[in-house]
């Protein structure tokens, strides 16, 4: 397999890039779509109307550069029938990504409808309004908000001719969610990680300081009663240039090896960064370019060998389980498919808080993730793994509920936000490579005056930028414990 190809030595792990994730509206907002058909577009501009969903629309983040979100007001319900002139009012400003914005328009504008309805038949039923001329004095479409006159010159709210037609025909569509509170639009939490359809040539202007997987060779074909020995492989990042030194904070890469009893050939198998880390975990600011420029793929590297000392001497080199020769060909397959649509490192793994069981906003992609990934797969294809423990690093942001900012052309492209585009940039400056140490240590206050004293994170996923509210402690490196699979079958042919 060409595609998976290796270095000698573990150069650490890291490789990314984002994109936003598609989240589906509630059944209700399917449900108003449909029902809407042709007359889509003279409904949508009810959106103006919309009520603010729980005052997070238009809420003001500290620092929140976003200066093109405005906030969807309420309004209250005696608008909610007002003349047509009202309700062609444009929905101007919302920026936070198309379908959202329509998301938004749709969750306020059925709100509406549902508060409308209800008072109106609320109104109908205990009025007990009978049906005699002399009660109404007028009943006109472009009467003030809806109203009319009864008989005592008292007036009575109801809903007019189209506007009655139109609430109609959104509650048929709505009825399965009418009798309950209508629930805004829910992200799906941890966002998924994308794949993709092929993987792309890298950019000429990425240079990787040690070259990526240069012993790297295919994946042979085992011979199918072959025995095969799958060993865990863990050492620091970097262990081949600063030996321990980031071993003591448990910033470790991680590896699998395999040796076939057949040939008495052994093998390494690892996921890394194709240009290092910190190109993974933050793009260039180049010259005549608004965007930033990022440099993070990553691929699986497989090369004959496994350097005994590397692994042995500041890390784990031990032996996990057996496998048969048919097992590592499925196993070779897998890796081809998983090399060729997860191409983009993701560094950070952001969550809630320090609780285990708190929310996990987006999860990292990287090395270890490879790893557990690939035994995860010898698990369904049969492989009994030892009761060993195995702990792996993780790199932890933590924020409050992440805000969805848009893509690269959203942002930074003809039509995109300049003052959003210029904060992003503006953030990301201080994590250039420095050349002095002086340099270091002035953008190092810059770093710590925005993500701590100012809560303000740009996080880069999936091709799209989140905005994350920073909360204590900011940012920990954990290294903890992930059981090793159980798969549902025993292993055959071992």
């Amino acid at each position: 397999m060409a595609a998976a190809r290796s270095s000698g030595p573990s150069r650490g792990c890291s490789s990314r890039r984002p994109r936003a994730a598609q989240h589906p509206p509630c059944c209700c907002c399917c449900a108003c779509a449909c029902a809407l058909g042709a007359g889509a577009a003279s409904i949508l501009r009810l959106g103006a109307c919309s009520q603010q969903r729980s005052g997070k629309a238009g809420r003001v983040l500290r620092g929140d550069p976003r200066n093109a979100v405005t906030p969807l007001h309420s309004r209250s319900t005696s608008e909610s029938c007002s003349a047509s002139s009202r309700t062609s009012q444009r929905l101007s400003g919302v920026r936070v990504g198309g379908s959202e914005a329509v998301l938004e328009a749709a969750y306020g504008l059925l709100t509406r409808t549902s508060a409308t309805l209800k008072e109106c038949v609320a109104v109908r039923v205990s009025r007990k309004l009978k049906p005699q001329s002399s009660q109404v004095t007028s009943l006109r479409d472009d009467s003030p908000h809806g109203w009319f006159s009864s008989g005592g010159g008292r007036k009575t709210r109801v809903c007019s001719g189209p506007r009655m037609l139109l609430l109609l025909l959104l509650a048929a569509a709505w009825g399965p969610c009418f009798s309950g509170e209508l629930r805004s639009p829910q992200r799906r939490w941890p966002v998924p990680y994308r794949r993709f359809d092929y993987r792309p040539k890298t950019d000429p202007y990425c240079q990787a300081r040690y070259t990526f997987c240069p012993t790297g060779s295919a994946i042979p074909v085992m011979k199918e009663e072959d025995v095969i020995e799958v060993y865990r492989l863990q050492a620091p990042v970097w262990e081949f240039k600063y030996g321990d030194l980031l071993g003591h904070l448990k910033i470790m890469h991680d590896a699998v090896g395999f040796k076939s009893s057949l040939t008495g050939k052994n093998y390494t198998m690892e996921w890394y960064e194709l240009f290092q880390l910190g190109n993974c975990t933050f793009p260039h600011l180049r010259p005549g370019m608004d965007a930033p420029f990022w440099c993070n793929q990553g691929a699986a590297c497989f090369y004959e060998g496994i350097d005994d000392a590397h692994w042995k001497e500041n890390g784990t080199l031990v032996l996990m389980t057996t496998i048969s020769g048919t097992m590592f060909n499925e196993m070779a397959k897998w890796v081809k498919y998983d090399n060729e649509t997860g191409i983009y490192y993701e560094t950070w793994t952001v969550q809630a808080s320090l609780d285990k069981k708190s929310t996990v906003w987006f999860d990292s992609y990287e090395c270890s993730k490879f790893i557990l990934r690939t035994y995860q797969k010898l698990a369904d294809l049969g492989a009994v793994f030892k009761k060993i423990q195995t702990n792996y690093t993780s790199i932890i942001l933590f924020s409050g509920e992440p805000i969805y900012l848009g893509n690269e052309t959203s942002i930074f492209g003809p039509l995109g936000n300049r003052t959003l585009a210029a904060a992003i940039r503006d953030f990301y400056y201080p994590f250039k490579p420095h050349r002095t140490v002086g340099e270091f240590f002035v953008d190092l206050l810059k770093i710590i005056d925005r993500v701590i004293l100012n809560h303000q994170f740009y996080l880069f996923y999936n091709l799209e930028y989140w905005f994350l509210p920073m909360k204590f402690p900011y940012l920990k490196i954990v290294y903890e414990e992930v059981p090793l699979p159980i798969g549902s079958k025993t292993s055959f042919g071992v």
